[in-house]
């Protein structure tokens, strides 16, 4: 009998090399999914603290330069578009510059227009 061994028990068997390598993958592989989603809950939530501790003057200039690059990339567009596609749309070179400043606003209605959009407001309704 061996001095190590004390009698009754059973000797511990190491597991072998390449089950201790698989149980090592799959222990390494758990613990980075984990760290994953750990760094996404953060990442949410240290974007919507960032937004928060952004102040109004810096939100407004940010806000600014991003409509000013949508109103770039416009105007790069509509420069690319040929002449003939311009006039389908009714438009020439020169009208881009004043499309571009006015934005997303509409046009303001032709006076015909708004005529008969009165004329429908003061429409009685119909009885049924």
């Amino acid at each position: 009998m061996n001095d190590a061994e004390p009698s009754g028990a059973t000797p511990k068997k190491r597991p072998a090399e390449a089950e201790f390598r698989a149980l090592l993958l799959r222990a390494r592989t758990a613990r980075a999914a984990a760290l994953g989603a750990a760094l996404v809950r953060v990442g949410r939530c240290a974007g919507r603290c960032l937004a928060a501790a952004i102040p109004a003057p810096a939100r407004s200039l940010i806000g600014r330069f991003a409509a000013w690059r949508r109103r770039e990339r416009a105007a790069a567009a509509l420069y690319a578009v040929d002449e003939r596609t311009l006039a389908d749309l009714g438009l020439c070179r020169v009208d881009i510059p004043f499309i571009l400043a006015q934005g997303g606003r509409d046009r303001p209605a032709a006076p015909a227009d708004r005529a008969r959009r009165s004329r429908r407001r003061m429409l009685p309704p119909i009885a049924a």
